[in-house]
């Protein structure tokens, strides 16, 4: 059966198909409809080590160069252990070295330890290994990466040296996220990263972090953190002195009022939006029973201080755990505490995430 349809108008039509299934079945349906198909269908591809049915189907070199992305999931037991010292290479790596097209590539597991000669340059790349010689090798290997997740353990079952980061490596990296700061910060000194993301503060000290992140080349834009981003006054004064040219920053708990923090606050010119968490010491309090002020008062209070100290201040969000029903956005330059309007969200746990990549 051939299709009738001029060619022009069979990939819009396909592109409207999301289910994997009904894009397999238009495979079926004539030789034309199965080039679209198979382009969506292979477009964003999830590899597991047993998945041989997979592995098979893209080891047709064709069908590898249709994939852009690609999340690879190694055997059990694979995360977290040092790279297996084997000559052998796992048949999905072989399959990526197939992968000519590829830019997003996540990888849970760890890279096999002989050198693979891969013939894609990444955009984003994701990794649960820790940062190690077979790493660096393969970073090295990828100039082109501007986003770098890294997920490995901050307390590795056998403690070693981590190795040498070079100087030369991603040349091109400006997003960065990781469980800790002591994992991101080898990888910013003179690297144009604007973007930070860091999933634990884990007790870091602002004194070891703020001015490493200043020699960002980026410059550095925006730094967000999901848990335990604790900030005294002295902290925030460390942020702007090192890092003034923030526009975002979140999701802070701020250990003590909010006007203690205005003169650093004053110094930071460019910040744009800011995520406070309801842990912080003026907003906890606000919440227990024998508070005379609403949560809603409160807040507006607070946005009072934070817009009268920092002009540049346009977004800010209460959060619970980076999860905000709505946004406050500044809809006038007076130093009124009416100036602030509520914006709704869509997706309440999003919101820190969103506000991070557009800053």
């Amino acid at each position: 059966m051939s299709s009738s349809l001029p060619f022009e108008l069979l990939r819009p039509i396909v592109e409207h198909v999301n289910e994997k299934n009904s894009l397999v079945s238009l495979t079926q349906v004539s030789p034309s409809f199965q080039v679209e198909a198979e382009r969506a269908l292979y477009r964003s591809v999830i590899l597991h080590y047993n998945d041989m049915g997979l592995i098979s189907a893209l080891s047709s070199p064709k069908r590898a160069l249709l994939v852009q992305e690609c999340s690879l999931y190694l055997a059990p037991g694979s995360k977290g252990k040092a790279p297996s010292t084997t000559t052998s290479i796992p048949p999905a790596f072989l399959v990526l070295s197939k992968m000519k097209n590829l830019k997003s590539l996540t990888i849970r597991g760890n890279l096999p330890s002989k050198p693979i000669q891969f013939p894609f340059s990444l955009d984003t790349f994701c990794t649960t290994e820790a940062m190690s010689k077979t790493l660096v090798s393969f970073l090295r290997t990828q100039p082109s990466i501007t986003r770098l997740t890294l997920l490995s353990s901050p307390l590795p079952t056998t403690p070693v040296p981590p190795p040498k980061v070079v100087a030369s490596m991603l040349p091109n990296a400006h997003s960065l996220a990781t469980l800790t700061p002591q994992a991101a910060l080898p990888l910013i000194p003179s690297k144009p990263v604007s973007h930070v993301h860091i999933l634990a503060w884990a007790k870091s000290h602002m004194s070891d972090v703020a001015p490493v992140m200043a020699s960002s080349s980026g410059p550095m834009r925006a730094l967000m953190c999901a848990q335990g981003f604790e900030l005294t006054p002295t902290d925030m004064g460390l942020l702007a002195m090192h890092i003034p040219t923030l526009t975002f920053l979140g999701d802070v708990v701020l250990t003590e009022d909010i006007s203690a923090y205005t003169p650093a606050l004053s110094r930071m010119p460019n910040l744009k939006t800011i995520l406070v968490s309801r842990q912080s010491a003026t907003l906890k309090e606000s919440s227990s029973p024998s508070s005379p002020l609403s949560s809603r008062a409160v807040e507006r209070n607070t946005l009072a201080t934070l817009g009268r100290a920092c002009r540049s201040l346009e977004k800010v969000a209460f959060t619970q755990m980076c999860s905000a029903p709505y946004v406050w956005e500044r809809s006038s330059r007076k130093e009124t505490t009416d100036e602030w309007v509520i914006k709704k969200v869509d997706e309440p746990t999003e919101v820190a995430g969103s506000l991070w990549k557009r800053s």
